[in-house]
């Protein structure tokens, strides 16, 4: 039983390679060899880059004789990688599996499912562990020497520090998974999750170059801390100069730690992997029914669905997240960010003039990343005519579709505008027409994605990050929506600052934007709301 499990997870996880979701139909021999080798063009091009992180530090510790200390840090690195990469899929895998009722219902012990997911999840660390872990090793065989006993155990330290790896997303997931079962909302938790170690991960890459230059000043000080504080990498350092012993070790820790979270994590699977909601259970009250309107009505539907799925609001409402943190930054790094382009201000012609356009564009190029109306449609999927049998026109459907998109993102765009305008002291009349330039450009782009949404719909998906993340609509949106943001202070630049007053050519835009923001409207209750009636 247990291969058979495994055998069907191997096929789910590479079942894209061979099956197009889209469509459901297989993929043609062209199209499975073109996606194998983009995915290992990619590979390669990380392992490129991790060679080049490791190459330099490789001759001035092996000359400290320190070479242990190499492969510590790298071990550090490997893991966080491997941790950052799979521990978003271990959750959804293991305790929201569609298949989790059905499996449970066999007569098949819950360590046997448990061991068969945590093999993809096995999988998926080895991958983003070795990205790190393999080119590193070529390093230390290119620069340092290479011999025979560090080659076999640099291979095997791999493949553990991947199960070590997976223990500790598995245990991240089972966290995860105890705190959802107490909470209603779980796609809330998701994203929080998800933006917290996106953070994380973007800042260790933003400051690699500091740290970098903190391990090479400090290697003496960070071998003593690695071996006080940070025992086990020290002793996986070890075991990647050769050191049989250090490896038994790290061996006999990890496959011990394994086997506690597997005996853990099946006593609670079940009642995890079933729970449907962290609510509690209420008595029903009589009590009477606040009446909404029907465009209230509609537009509390599409709240829901956006916020009832975490790939949606990440994928689709990240921009909203960026704008309110590029404000508070933006007021506690006011004085740096005045020093900052102080220089820019003086040295290029007609640049002052250009701030209030530069700010509004930015904000409107942030704004662009979210695109709510887009796969709106698309997402009804095979529930739309429960949407289309309902007393409402199409034309209260599509407005309640593009103003949730406004509503969610105006507020934002404002605020990010007005703090802007503050910092960098633009007149008042400027920042009016910079937040009337933001607020046509976000109505602009809600319309604009509803109408390719609707013209190119996808209903036949099986994944609903298909049409959130993978489809045409939303890269074609995203990229037209970055080039409006940047066509106008295009525009004015080749016009010339000083040939035209900022004021009377921010005007000009956004009354172009007004015009197109009714012919769109206009679409959309004439011709928008057939093609809705026809699907």
């Amino acid at each position: 039983m247990l291969k058979a499990l495994i055998r069907k997870q191997l096929m789910e996880m590479f079942g894209p390679y061979f099956v197009n979701r889209k469509t459901g139909k297989a993929r043609s021999r062209n199209a499975v060899i073109g996606a194998f080798a983009g995915f290992g063009v990619l590979m390669l091009m990380l392992c490129g880059l991790f060679f080049g992180l490791a190459a330099p530090m490789v001759k001035p510790m092996f000359g400290m004789g320190l070479d242990w200390l190499f492969f510590s840090f790298m071990a550090i690195v490997s893991v966080l990688l491997g941790v950052f990469g799979s521990v978003f899929n271990t959750y959804a895998g293991l305790y929201m599996a569609k298949d989790n009722d059905l499996l449970i219902s066999m007569p098949i012990p819950a360590r046997t499912i448990l061991t068969s997911r945590m093999v993809s999840v096995e999988i998926l660390s080895l991958m983003y562990s070795a990205v790190v872990w393999f080119p590193a090793c070529a390093a230390s065989w290119v620069m340092g020497g290479v011999s025979f006993s560090a080659v076999v155990c640099q291979l095997l330290a791999m493949v553990l520090i991947s199960l070590f790896v997976s223990v500790i997303t598995c245990a991240l997931g089972w966290v995860v998974s105890l705190i959802a079962s107490r909470l209603k909302n779980k796609s809330f938790l998701v994203m929080i999750l998800t933006v917290a170690f996106i953070g994380a991960y973007y800042s260790m890459c933003f400051r690699l170059d500091t740290l970098m230059e903190n391990v090479m000043q400090n290697v003496a000080s960070l071998s003593v801390i690695v071996e006080k504080y940070l025992g086990l990498f020290a002793v996986i350092g070890r075991a990647g100069t050769g050191d049989f012993t250090s490896l038994a070790i790290f061996a006999g820790i990890t496959l011990v730690l394994c086997a506690l979270c597997i005996w853990i994590m099946a006593k609670t699977f079940v009642a995890l992997a079933t729970q449907k909601t962290g609510s509690a259970k209420v008595k029903y009250t009589e009590k009477s029914i606040r009446q909404s309107k029907a465009k209230t009505a509609l537009l509390k539907r599409e709240l829901k669905r956006f916020t009832a799925s975490a790939g949606y609001m990440m994928n689709c409402g990240m921009g909203m997240l960026v704008m309110l943190v590029m404000a508070v930054l933006a007021l506690i790094k006011r004085t740096e960010l005045t020093e900052y382009i102080a220089p820019f201000l003086q040295d290029i012609p007609g640049a002052v003039e250009m701030v209030p356009l530069i700010v509004a564009a930015v904000v409107c190029a942030v704004a662009g990343l979210n695109m709510v109306t887009t796969p709106s449609v698309s997402l009804e999927g095979k529930t739309l005519w429960i949407l289309k049998s309902l007393p409402v026109s199409p034309w209260d459907v599509l407005r309640a579709k593009t103003n949730l998109h406004v509503m969610l993102n105006i507020w934002p765009g404002m605020v990010l505008t007005l703090v802007l305008g503050f910092c960098l002291k633009l007149e008042p009349a400027m920042i009016v027409i910079a937040l009337c330039f933001v607020w046509m450009y976000i109505w602009l782009t809600a319309q604009l994605g509803l109408i390719i949404g609707l013209r190119n719909p996808i209903f036949h998906w099986t994944n609903e990050m298909v049409v959130i993340k993978q489809g045409m609509n939303v890269f074609m949106v995203m990229l037209i929506d970055f080039v409006l943001a940047l066509v106008f202070p295009a525009l004015y630049l080749l016009i010339g600052p000083t040939n035209m007053d900022p004021r009377l050519f921010m005007g000009i835009a956004v009354v172009l934007m007004a015009l197109a923001v009714v012919f769109q409207r206009h679409y959309l209750r004439t011709a928008g709301t057939k093609q809705f009636e026809a699907l």
